[in-house]
């Protein structure tokens, strides 16, 4: 897309349509676009589709045409048509992957991933002297460290503190995530860890590989920090968030590598815990999701759900030795010992420990095991938590949540996940893409760094890929492409978080309008939604905010949800 594309259309808008467009089309609502004149608006909607990519880019393009039709012909003269392809001008432009309104012959899949050499790095037990030896345990090139190089971490300092903890509380802002990633990449990699490290990364690069970094953290103390966040600069970025260094909690435990193709049928048992003494998930939205991505791979999955997930109902559903187990629910850490919540006969709380856990899964055929439950990665003693003590019952990896996750990225997070896995990639490159999903899709691009890939995988690689089964998933792509744009529950769900963020509405009218929201939510997750029940709540909506006397909802929320009802009336029709 050429960077100054946005000149062609941004006078044919005024400023209160490109906040509509940009709303219908990717989710932004206008308090995310900024800019208060028209080409400021229109230059930061295309700068954010255009890092989103091609769906997204396909999804602009047609909304604008659609409210403007001369525009047609002149983007095409300005070298910019995502239909046929990436644009073609000249001068500093950037192309975009090709994509099609109609589904072009879909092309006969490759494996797919990097290959990959492994960087491990070991932090080991606190010396007596209070420091912490750091070893490079292997590298590619070979290059020798001599001695251990030595660190003081400052996990008593102030600011690294409240670093960590703005992205534990999810109000991290502006540069925290880069300045803490800083800080880490330096306690990382001191001295001739640093120099080793990036003298094998350019060698990498120049031989066309990735270069894995496998982290070993002893001590308990160290291993509950976010190191996925950690940032080599502006020539480098967060490591994690680039497929050619991905970065993975490694467990050194004998592991046979797989060269099997992918079982047919794979099996995967999807346990939903919500008990009703607990904060409510968005449990049916996840569960439709999961059905609807692996749907696309017909009778070579065989899907499980267990609702109401009792610790009894699971030991029964693993004798049928799923491939993939994904549990979706709380987690918590108490008493030394991480726990997964699942329910009892009455619907309530009845938790299970670790070692429970472990017992429950050693010894089964599950090669994955998916934890979509907040905390379920984090603790204080290392051995105690949930996810790394699977991996110690010889489970190939894990993937947990080392805080809580919002409902809307864990959506994102899953639908990633299974994507790049099933189609042949790497677990932890898998993990990658997921996380530069969420990047690029989350209304707050701090949160992926939350999912935690423990692994004793040593090349990543559970099977082979399969041929037909990454041929469907790129149909799915493709149809994906088709629909662009996010759905009304996702616009619902913005709306809601930007209600949140509000600051000049007070606590007991919030309550209001989110009830009203909540309404219109699961009217939307319905079997068959009715359109004037709809329109009913978030009228509502729309009469609350307007009671609460707020500026910001009246200028920004409102419009809103007169976008989405209007949407609603055309998606779904009159009753």
């Amino acid at each position: 897309m050429p960077r100054t594309v946005f000149k062609v259309w941004a006078s044919a808008f005024s400023p209160e349509e490109i906040d509509e467009l940009a709303f219908l089309t990717v989710g932004l609502s206008a308090a995310e676009l900024r800019g208060t004149t028209v080409e400021q608006k229109a230059r930061n909607l295309q700068e954010y589709v255009r890092r989103r990519g091609p769906v997204e880019e396909l999804a602009l393009f047609e909304a604008l045409i659609g409210e403007r039709e001369y525009l047609e012909a002149e983007f095409i003269a300005a070298g910019w048509d995502p239909r046929s392809g990436a644009a073609t001008s000249t001068g500093s432009s950037t192309s975009m992957p090709k994509t099609s309104t109609t589904a072009p012959p879909v092309q006969e899949p490759v494996a797919k991933g990097l290959v990959y050499e492994n960087f491990d790095l070991r932090i080991l037990t606190q010396d007596a002297d209070g420091r912490y030896r750091i070893q490079v345990t292997h590298n590619p090139e070979g290059m020798e460290t001599y001695d251990d190089v030595k660190q003081t971490f400052p996990l008593d300092d102030y600011d690294f503190a409240d670093l960590v903890d703005y992205l534990r509380d999810l109000v991290a802002q502006g540069e925290d995530a880069k300045k803490l990633g800083q800080m880490m990449r330096d306690l990382l990699f001191p001295g001739r860890v640093d120099d080793i490290f990036f003298a094998n990364m350019n060698s990498m690069r120049r031989q066309g590989k990735g270069l894995r970094i496998r982290l070993r953290i002893d001590p308990p103390e160290l291993s509950k920090l976010p190191w996925e966040y950690v940032y080599g600069g502006d020539d480098f970025g967060f490591f994690a968030l680039d497929p050619r260094t991905p970065l993975v909690r490694y467990v050194a435990r004998p592991f046979q590598t797989s060269t099997l193709s992918v079982p047919n049928p794979m099996k995967v048992l999807l346990a939903i815990s919500a008990p009703s003494d607990q904060a409510a998930l968005s449990v049916d939205e996840e569960e439709r999701r999961v059905r609807s991505w692996l749907s696309v791979m017909g009778d070579r999955v065989e899907l499980r759900v267990v609702r109401k997930a009792t610790p009894q109902r699971i030991q029964a559903a693993l004798s049928d030795s799923p491939h993939i187990f994904h549990f979706i629910g709380h987690g918590e850490f108490s008493q030394g010992v991480g726990k997964l919540v699942f329910e009892n006969d009455f619907g309530m709380s009845e938790v299970r420990d670790s070692e429970q856990l472990k017992v429950m899964l050693r010894g089964r055929d599950v090669k994955v095991v998916i934890l979509n439950a907040c905390k379920s990665a984090a603790g204080d003693a290392h051995a105690a938590w949930v996810a790394p003590a699977l991996v110690q019952a010889d489970i190939p990896a894990v993937i947990a949540m080392q805080f809580n996750v919002p409902d809307k990225t864990a959506l994102g997070f899953t639908q990633d996940l299974y994507r790049y896995l099933m189609s042949g990639y790497p677990l932890d490159q898998a993990v990658t893409e997921m996380r530069s999903g969420a990047f690029n899709n989350a209304n707050d691009k701090y949160y992926w760094g939350i999912p935690i890939l423990y692994m004793r995988s040593p090349d990543g690689r559970l099977w082979e890929p399969d041929a037909e089964l990454l041929k469907l998933f790129e149909e799915a792509r493709q149809s994906a492409v088709e629909r662009s744009g996010p759905t009304l529950t996702d616009l619902v769900q913005q709306i809601t978080d930007d209600v949140n963020k509000t600051g000049d509405v007070d606590d007991r009218d919030k309550d209001y309008i989110k009830r009203g929201l909540d309404d219109a939510l699961r009217t939307l997750q319905s079997e068959q939604p009715d359109v004037r029940d709809i329109e009913y709540y978030l009228n509502r909506v729309i009469d609350d905010l307007r009671r609460s006397r707020s500026a910001t909802a009246e200028t920004k929320i409102v419009p809103m949800v007169e976008a989405v009802i209007r949407r609603a009336a055309e998606e779904l029709g009159k009753q």
